[in-house]
C-alpha cells in the first residue's frame, strides 16, 4: 500500500540529513543506498519510528539535545531492522544484497554507537535492549512459519507474540524513561506498545493479504478466513476463502474488532505515561481501523447486492437488504 511521504516535515528533513552525514562518515559508498532508504521510509505508517521518542522526550521533559540523540539512534536502528526484515521475506532482489547487507551493518553500528554514548555498559538499559532483541529474533525467525495453532485458537499470548516482529521500537521507549528517571514507566509502556503492535500487525496482514499469497508468505488474514495450513499449491483455495469471507460472511468483521480491542487496551495502559501524543497517534489509528472495517463491509454488501441484481435481474429497488453483520 502507497503512502503519502511526509519528508516536507521540517523535522524529517533534519533528521534525515544527520543520518546521511553519519552514512557519509562512516561509508561514502552507502551513501546513495541510505537516502533511497530514508526516502521509502518517511511515509505516515513509520510514524512512529520518527516521532515517538520526540513524544516521550517531550513529556519526559528531556533536553533538546538528548531528544535529537534517542531520535537519531532510533532512525538508525529501526532501519537497519527494516532492511533485515526485507532480506528475510525475500523483497530485496539479488543485485541488491550486497549494498542492502553492508547498509544494514553499517546502520547497526551507528545504533549502537548512539545508545553507547548515552548509556553506560552498566545501565538497566542493555537488559532491555537484549530482551527487545530478543524478541523481535524469535520473530522473524518464525515469521513466515504457520503457528502450532490456528488463528482460531488464539490466546492472548499468540497475539502478543505477533507483535515481537516490531519489538526493537521499545527500546527508544526503556531509553527515553531511563534518561528521564522514570523507569517503573517502562513496563506500563511498552506493554501498552505490545497491544498497539498487534494491532499494527493484524491491520497490515489484512491488506497485504493477496501480496503474502503471492509471494508464498504466510498471511494471519488468510489463516483467520482458512483454517487449513497455507501452502504454496493451494493458493487460489486460499484466496476464494478470504473472498468469501469478505462478499458473502462477516466481512472480517470479528477481525477488525480484535485489532479495536488491542489498541483499546493500548489506550488505557497508555494512560500511566502521560504522553498525549502518544495517545492521539493510538486513537487515530482506531479511526482508521473502524473506517477500513466499515468501508469494507460497505463494499461487501454494495457488491452482493449487484450480484443478486444481475443474478436475478432485479432492479436495485427489489434486491433485498443486506444485514449489517453479514449474512
Amino acid at each position: 500500500m502507497n503512502e503519502t511521504p511526509f519528508l516536507s516535515d521540517p523535522e524529517i528533513l533534519v533528521l534525515k540529513e544527520h543520518v546521511c552525514a553519519a552514512l557519509e562518515r562512516f561509508s561514502p559508498q552507502l551513501l546513495e543506498a541510505g537516502r533511497r532508504l530514508l526516502d521509502r521510509l518517511a511515509t505516515p505508517n513509520w510514524t512512529l519510528e520518527w516521532y515517538l521518542p520526540r513524544w516521550l522526550g517531550e513529556a519526559f521533559g528531556l533536553s533538546p539535545d538528548l531528544i535529537r540523540d534517542l531520535v537519531l539512534s532510533n532512525v538508525y536502528g529501526l532501519s537497519c531492522i527494516r532492511l533485515q526484515d526485507d532480506l528475510v521475506d525475500g523483497e530485496v532482489d539479488r543485485a541488491s544484497w550486497e549494498s542492502a547487507i553492508l547498509l544494514a551493518s553499517a546502520l547497526h553500528h551507528l545504533w549502537l554507537s548512539g545508545y553507547v554514548q548515552l548509556f553506560a555498559g552498566t545501565s538497566p538499559f542493555w537488559g532491555y535492549f537484549e530482551q527487545f532483541m530478543g524478541q523481535w529474533l524469535r520473530a522473524t525467525w518464525r515469521s513466515n512459519r504457520p503457528p502450532a495453532v490456528d488463528f482460531r485458537s488464539y490466546e492472548e499470548e499468540d497475539f502478543l507474540r505477533l507483535a515481537e516482529r516490531g519489538a526493537p521500537l521499545k527500546v527508544c521507549c526503556a531509553g527515553a524513561c531511563l534518561l528521564a528517571g522514570r523507569e517503573e514507566l517502562i513496563l506500563p509502556l511498552t506493554s501498552a506498545m505490545d497491544h498497539f503492535l498487534v494491532g499494527a500487525v493484524l491491520l497490515d496482514q489484512a491488506k497485504d493479504w493477496a501480496d503474502d499469497l503471492e509471494a508464498g508468505r504466510y498471511n494471519v488474514f488468510v489463516a483467520y478466513a482458512s483454517p487449513q495450513p497455507q501452502e504454496p499449491d493451494r493458493r487460489e483455495s486460499y484466496r476464494q476463502a478470504v473472498l468469501e469471507e469478505i462478499c458473502l460472511g462477516q466481512a472480517a468483521r470479528p477481525y477488525f474488532d480484535r485489532i479495536q480491542r488491542h489498541v483499546r487496551i493500548a489506550l488505557e495502559k497508555a494512560e500511566a505515561v502521560d504522553c498525549p501524543a502518544l495517545r492521539q497517534h493510538m486513537q487515530s489509528f482506531e479511526n482508521q481501523v473502524v473506517t477500513i472495517r466499515d468501508r469494507l463491509a460497505e463494499e461487501a454488501r454494495a457488491w452482493l447486492r449487484m450480484a443478486t441484481e444481475q443474478l436475478f435481474g432485479l432492479s436495485p429497488a427489489e434486491v433485498p437488504a443486506i444485514p449489517e453483520e453479514g449474512r
